[in-house]
Order: C-alpha cells, then sequence, then structure tokens
C-alpha cells in the first residue's frame, strides 16, 4: 500500500465509517474497472448485471468442481473470481452492495432472471439521481454514510492512481523498446565498422542500409540517409550518433 493511498483510507475511517481496509476498496475498485466494458467511467445496467452474472457463473462453477479435470488456467480464473467475491462479501456483512441488501455484490441475486436482477440495479442508479454509476456512486451505494465530496475524492484518487500506473507502464515499454532497438544498432554498427576505428565512412553505411531488407533503400537513398547523420560533413560517422539516428526514426 502506498503512502497516498494509507492516507486515503485512514481519512476514511476517521469519517466515522467504521473500520474499512485497502483491500476492501481495492477490489471494489477492480471489480467496477472490470464492470467498465466501455471504458467510459461510468456504468450501465447492462454492465453491472453482465459482471453480476459472470460472477455467478464462477461461483457456481466453483462450488461444484470438486476436483475435477480444469486447467491450471481455470483454476487462476475461479481463485481471482473467489478472491473478489470473497472481498467483496466480507465489506457487505456489514454495509450495503449494489443491490441495496446486505452482503456481497451478488447476494441476493441467484435466483433472479436477467430482467430482475437489471431492475434491481436501476432502481439503485435511480435512487442516486444519476443516468450511470461512477466509482464514487459505487462508493455511496457501499457505504450509506459516505457523502457525495468525500466518494469524489476517493474516486479521484483511484482514476489519478489508475492512469498514473498506465503511464509508467507505458513509458518502461518505451524504454524498453528504445534498448532493444539501441542495442540492434549497436550490433550493425559493429559488424559494419570491421577495422573497428568506432567510425563508419559513407560506402560501410550504404553497404550495411542496402543489405537491409525491412528498408529496402537503394544507393541514393541510403547516401541521404548518411549525409543526415553526417550533419557537421566530417565525412563518417560514430557509434553514438549511428543509434541516436536509428532509434529516434524508428528504423527497426
Amino acid at each position: 500500500m502506498t503512502s497516498e493511498e494509507r492516507a486515503v483510507i485512514l481519512y476514511f475511517r476517521t469519517q466515522s465509517h467504521g473500520l474499512v481496509s485497502c483491500k476492501e476498496i481495492r477490489a471494489r475498485y477492480e471489480l467496477f474497472i472490470d464492470c467498465d466494458v466501455d471504458l467510459s467511467g461510468g456504468l450501465d445496467s447492462d454492465e453491472v448485471v453482465a459482471q453480476m452474472e459472470r460472477l455467478l457463473f464462477k461461483s457456481e462453477r466453483l462450488g461444484g468442481s470438486g476436483g475435477g479435470d480444469s486447467s491450471d488456467d481455470d483454476d487462476d480464473d475461479l481463485e481471482e473470481a473467489d478472491f473478489r467475491s470473497q472481498a467483496i462479501e466480507e465489506a457487505g456483512a456489514r454495509r450495503h452492495s449494489f443491490s441495496g441488501g446486505r452482503g456481497k455484490f451478488i447476494h441476493g441475486m441467484q435466483g433472479l432472471t436477467t430482467g430482475q436482477r437489471r431492475s434491481v440495479v436501476e432502481s439503485a442508479i435511480r435512487r442516486l439521481g444519476v443516468k450511470t454509476l461512477s466509482f464514487g456512486h459505487v462508493l455511496q451505494l457501499a457505504y450509506p454514510k459516505l457523502n457525495p465530496t468525500e466518494a469524489e475524492g476517493i474516486q479521484a484518487f483511484y482514476v489519478s492512481s489508475a492512469q498514473a500506473d498506465e503511464k509508467r507502464k507505458k513509458e518502461e515499454e518505451e524504454n524498453a523498446r528504445r534498448i532493444e532497438s539501441m542495442n540492434f544498432a549497436k550490433e550493425l554498427f559493429i559488424h559494419v565498422d570491421g577495422d573497428g576505428s568506432g567510425e563508419i565512412d559513407i560506402n560501410e553505411f550504404r553497404e550495411l542500409i542496402m543489405n537491409l531488407k525491412n528498408l529496402d533503400a537503394d544507393e541514393e537513398q541510403a547516401t541521404q540517409m548518411f549525409h543526415e547523420i553526417d550533419a557537421d560533413g566530417g565525412g563518417s560517422i560514430d557509434l553514438e550518433e549511428f543509434q541516436d539516428w536509428w532509434v529516434n526514426n524508428n528504423m527497426g
């Protein structure tokens, strides 16, 4: 748990909402993300019901598995569903869920038809006076003592955290691609730099570029590329110049 998340949970507890664990809030947020299949940031009744029925189906499979021939992947799926269901159930023992009653996310939904489940969800949405449920709305339904401002604050924290995680992931992936591309460029350069001087001339460069099938460059194009790299007109390029050009132009 990060220090920021600890601060959010500590604040939440001090507002007379009782004991709320980080695991509990995080489980609800992960469940919300799973429901939001169109990535709109809001849940309509169809999305909520679809998730309910997915969890109900997996719970039924888990209850009737009896050590059958399920694959490891199936077991992992069921374990994940059970973990989330358990996390919500622990919270639901003392709080309201989407359904407005006691119990976990799917509590009381087992014997209902899809239409009846949708009716329950739509009723919960109408009580809040909205068309779709944001994560803040979900929290308000789960914790009746939580006021809208507090719910929005917790929502903002988790949304910004998710966005920061996604940005960090993309940066890490991009950095990994750049390093891989630089290493590949270095291998090419060393291969062409037969005398190990640390520089290649225009003839060596042309031979390299024209032999790369993915570039499909002719002699004139290879020559133009060389002069782009050899900005000072010295007649040769070093490894650093070649790597920068290769990576910045996404040469492969």
